[in-house]
């Protein structure tokens, strides 16, 4: 007997799909049909046959439930959506990541700053772009006898990283150190958002990340330095917050009243309530 045979014989009352793979297999169960999107996955693939077969999925008639607003907005504008799709939040709770204090007018006169920056060899974490930006922007401070001290993580070390130093994959411990000696992180969310950008911003790291990105999605205005992928644009956001602390710590107070909202608990319950409609 065949396994998807043997997927017919299962009988529940929902069935809920969670990758665009497994999908194809909900469909052979019996039950009410949902979809967990947690990323719109197309993106993770040249396009092509794995591409078009991630995209049908949204198209199959599933009742969606969308983890942020991006992926219903995109499965929106680039599907033929014949079914409901509701949203949760993202959920947070920063048990492990708290902020030890920062020191944020002391920014103005610094002559060194330290920066973490995610990276992954993947294109929707914008590696290289990330990098070229990043030795633009250590160019322009070197002019004005300001050093930038680049920390990559989250890839393998045998991945070349220029600019900076490669620290490699890091456990709970060593991010938390990590952020909390940092001046600034960066991250790349291209896609729907990770727990990083979260993780940082807990410690009261301030963040760059991109307009080209999702974090508008998912964080309240004035959370982070936002920019294109214009390099001009960065030295000069950059230039202006070390400057001029108290944006900085606007910054700070927008994305904790934010993160203090957050909960699996809450999120919890948007997914039950959207249950119980059913």
């Amino acid at each position: 007997m065949s396994a998807f045979e043997e997927l017919e014989k299962i009988n529940t009352d929902i069935v809920i799909a969670t990758s665009w793979d497994s999908i194809y297999f909900a469909r052979k169960i019996e039950g009410y049909k949902m979809y967990f999107v947690q990323d719109y996955e197309p993106y993770f693939h040249l396009y092509g046959e794995c591409f078009l077969m991630a995209q049908k999925t949204y198209e199959l008639g599933f009742h969606m439930v969308s983890l942020g607003e991006w992926n219903k907005s995109i499965i929106e504008r680039e599907c033929d959506v014949i079914s409901r799709i509701d949203t949760i939040t993202f959920p947070y709770e920063g048990k492990e990541y708290y902020d030890k204090g920062r020191e944020f007018d002391l920014y103005s006169t610094k002559k060194e700053f330290n920066i973490c920056v995610y990276v992954k060899d993947t294109g929707k974490r914008a590696p290289y772009i990330t990098q070229y930006m990043l030795m633009k922007l250590q160019d322009e401070m070197n002019s004005e006898n300001i050093k930038l001290n680049i920390k990559y993580f989250g890839e393998t070390k045998d991945f070349k990283c220029d600019g900076g130093e490669n620290l490699g994959k890091l456990n709970k411990e060593q991010l938390f150190e990590l952020y909390s000696n940092s001046d600034f992180g960066m991250v790349a969310s291209l896609t729907n958002i990770s727990l990083v950008p979260y993780e940082m911003l807990a410690t009261g790291l301030p963040i760059i990340e991109f307009k080209e990105g999702t974090f508008n999605y998912f964080f309240p205005e004035n959370s982070a330095i936002v920019v294109s992928f214009d390099y001009e644009e960065l030295n000069s956001r950059f230039k202006e917050v070390i400057n001029n602390p108290e944006r900085l710590k606007e910054m700070n107070y927008t994305s904790k009243q934010f993160l203090n909202s957050l909960s699996w608990k809450k999120t919890g319950e948007e997914f039950v309530k959207i249950l119980k409609s059913i």
